[in-house]
């Protein structure tokens, strides 16, 4: 929220600015125990709103929608892996403590998984196919904001699929999938950015054309990849752009 930028003053007689639907998920149950140690908490959630609030995207929103269905999540991910998601979030419930799902090695920016881990994965990408459909359907221009927990840009498509970077199941690659499948929509342009280039994100389209993913990013850091003559894959697709940065680059 401190590098929200301020809203352009209004012109004389310019139009009014185009509402904002949002849609916040804090997932307050997948949380590691101890405050302060990861750095993916649901304060993020909170932060982001005061951020957007500043931006001038405070507008009311949903405060329910269904999650994502399995059928919708598998358009991306292979179903084995939603299956041991769901198991490994019971086995964290029945054993009643959060585990390190990946990353363990690093003792601050680990992936973890509680017992919701799963519901809050599809909650999250049910959040964002909401806000997309709103969006589709709405009779005049809507800009729609899905701020939820668990992030999704590093979670990729393909078997076998793991978690990473706290990471479950990509939400804006759902939310694209199903509005190129029954939004009617023929082309989509996914913008990341985010110090760490959407690996995830990046490889679920790679061979799509229709699918353009321009990714903004801190060169030369965790994951790795990113550069900016991975511009997908297939003879003639040049349907992502990466744009690696130096390090401490600003707006």
């Amino acid at each position: 929220s401190a590098h929200a930028p301020s809203p352009p003053a209004a012109a004389a007689g310019a139009a009014a600015p185009m509402p904002v639907l949002v849609a916040a998920s804090h997932a307050p149950g997948h949380a590691w125990p101890v405050p302060g140690i990861s750095p993916e908490c649901p304060a993020r959630v909170d932060a982001a709103l005061t951020g957007a609030a500043a931006a001038g995207a405070a507008a009311p929103g949903p405060s329910t929608w269904p999650p994502a269905s399995r059928a919708e999540i598998e358009a991306v991910h292979d179903g084995a892996y939603i299956e041991w998601l769901e198991r490994a979030s019971a086995d964290a419930a029945a054993s009643g403590r959060p585990t390190k799902a990946a990353d363990s090695d690093d003792e601050v920016e680990f992936t973890y998984l509680t017992a919701s881990t799963a519901t809050d994965a599809a909650l999250a990408a049910g959040a964002c196919l909401h806000i997309t459909r709103c969006v589709l359907s709405s009779p005049t221009p809507l800009l729609g904001l899905a701020l939820v927990r668990p992030p999704g840009h590093h979670a990729a498509r393909g078997r076998p699929a793991a978690p990473s970077g706290f990471c479950y199941i990509n939400n804006v690659a759902v939310a694209t999938a199903a509005a190129m499948r029954a939004g009617g929509v023929g082309r989509v342009a996914i913008l990341d950015i985010d110090v760490h280039v959407g690996d995830g994100t990046a490889s679920t389209f790679a061979a799509d054309p229709a699918v353009l993913v321009l990714d903004v990013h801190e060169a030369g850091i965790w994951p790795g990849g990113g550069g900016v003559g991975e511009t997908g894959e297939g003879e003639g697709v040049g349907a992502t752009i990466n744009v690696p940065l130096p390090r401490g680059a600003g707006d």
